[in-house]
């Protein structure tokens, strides 16, 4: 192999069959939610052949010559071969079958050899009379078959692995799509840099949100779980995890005559004009891609990894891309008719550049792992919310002090009822609580909602919620109660 194909080997590409020993070497790599772009330094002297997975990108190549480099052509033609990752795993997958058929055809002769000998035991010339001779030859006969049986229990383990084995390789296979891929060929002289988006390649945003309420702060680990299915192994220098992606449609919406009335043709300057604009406000074809590797103002680059081996069979990947800490209020959250219980919640505006994607998080509370949830969508400047689960040590009662029934003066039933919540602090610290409760809604004119009475003071809003702010301090007792009417219908609280 000459020079210039070894440098194609280490910089970008499969390579015959020597793809399976070592992975492209990617300097970096900008991750969408659903394909990435990546790029990688070449140098050339003459014409170089770089292959490529099926799944590029048409129209997405860009080489950029470097350091008065020149470049005199560069194409993109389908290849012949199938790609070394894809060879490598039906290589692979014809070695597990073989070893597969093999295992049950042992089966096969164990299962014979026992049946053989039962076979055997049972004819009537198999049966010595001498007593000392038969109980011999039952123990060698119970020594064998024993043997036999523990052989074919471990052989039934080995086909159910080689099984796995085999229906999990042929998964990676199937999700490395079809096609041979493409050849990118370049002619010219000097250091290049080439790019290209791929499809096949996408992200999953986690976090680890971790809560230090006596320091009232919490910090966001920013992970991301990426996957690719090229093909090509990457060795990422600099992986970029990015919102949006690059455009498939860049033309932005204009607006067209909105005619309401009768069902009729609109002819004249309008419908000239609606038809010249429609064409912009269709999708781009699918291959149609702006070619460039760097995030721009329409997407915000999340975080960014430094080298990360990415496998070609989508197998994937957990890297983290970046961390912040945050002044944060924490609160408990008590809603004693749904759960009598709190729950901690942490406030805070999210500072920086760096946006929260939705995605799930795991949360933890002074080191100590609280349980799992969801992130929404948070902008940078944005006021953000995360819950952490129970907060221990605060205990909650509900409790319903009466209802009882009347009629009023224009016959009506009317029913009171009132409840006390109780909110105790066994904490060493103070919390500061907010308890919810609520009262019925009214949608019929025909059945009044009164709140006669609320202590501490509180006034339901339009969705009859009841909130009070508190603070307990270490082993004391917050009380509310609160008393509503219904005229007009019966509950079922």
């Amino acid at each position: 192999m000459g020079s210039g194909r070894m440098a194609v080997f280490v910089a970008a590409c499969i390579v015959c069959s020597s793809w399976a020993a070592q992975a492209a070497r990617i300097d970096r790599a900008v991750i969408y939610d659903d394909q990435a772009v990546i790029s990688f330094t070449q140098a050339i002297k003459g014409t170089l052949d770089i292959e490529a997975p099926a799944c590029v990108v048409a129209g997405s190549l860009v080489v950029r010559p470097l350091d008065g480099a020149r470049v005199e052509s560069a194409s993109l033609t389908p290849a012949r071969v199938e790609s070394g990752a894809a060879r490598s795993l039906r290589e692979e997958l014809a070695v597990v079958q073989t070893a597969l058929s093999l295992k049950k055809r042992e089966l096969t002769s164990t299962d014979r050899q026992i049946d053989t000998i039962f076979q055997v035991l049972a004819s009537k010339d198999a049966n010595p009379g001498d007593t000392r001779r038969l109980l011999e030859v039952l123990g060698f006969v119970d020594e064998r078959v024993r043997a036999l049986n523990k052989k074919a229990v471990e052989t039934q383990s080995a086909i159910a692995e080689l099984e796995t084995r085999a229906k999990d390789l042929k998964e990676r296979l199937a999700s490395l799509g079809d096609g041979p891929g493409w050849v990118i060929r370049i002619t010219g002289s000097g250091r290049v840099n080439v790019s290209y988006a791929v499809l096949q390649a996408t992200f999953k945003p986690e976090y680890r949100i971790h809560a230090l309420p006596d320091s009232s702060s919490l910090s966001i680990d920013y992970l991301a779980t990426i996957s690719q299915a090229t093909g090509m192994d990457w060795e990422v220098g600099e992986l970029l995890v990015a919102t949006g992606r690059p455009s498939h449609g860049i033309h932005a919406p204009e607006p067209v005559p909105w005619h309401v009335g009768s069902a009729k043709r609109v002819f004249g300057k309008a419908s000239a004009e609606a038809q010249d604009i429609s064409p912009l406000t269709a999708p781009a074809p699918a291959g149609a891609l702006t070619p460039d590797t760097e995030p721009t103002t329409v997407t915000t680059v999340i975080g960014v990894a430094k080298d990360v081996r990415l496998p070609g069979d989508g197998t994937p990947v957990t890297a983290a891309v970046a961390g912040i800490r945050l002044d944060a209020a924490f609160t408990a959250i008590v809603v004693p008719r749904l759960d009598q219980r709190a729950y901690l919640r942490g406030e805070t505006t999210l500072a920086g550049a760096i946006p929260v994607v939705e995605g799930p998080y795991a949360a933890f509370v002074d080191g100590v792992y609280a349980g799992s949830g969801m992130m929404g969508r948070f902008a940078p400047g944005q006021k953000m919310t995360v819950d952490f689960g129970v907060q221990e040590g605060i205990l909650v009662r509900r409790t319903e002090e009466k209802a009882f029934h009347e009629r009023t003066i224009t016959g009506k039933d009317r029913t009171t009822y009132a409840y006390t919540i109780e909110v105790e602090n066994r904490r060493g610290s103070a919390v500061h609580a907010v308890v919810m409760d609520q009262i019925p809604v009214s949608d019929d004119e025909s059945v009044e909602v009164r709140l006669t009475a609320a202590t501490p003071k509180a006034e339901p809003d339009h969705n009859g919620f009841l909130r009070w702010d508190t603070t307990v301090e270490p082993g004391r007792r917050r009380t509310f109660s609160f008393e509503f009417s219904v005229t007009g219908a019966r509950l079922t609280p």
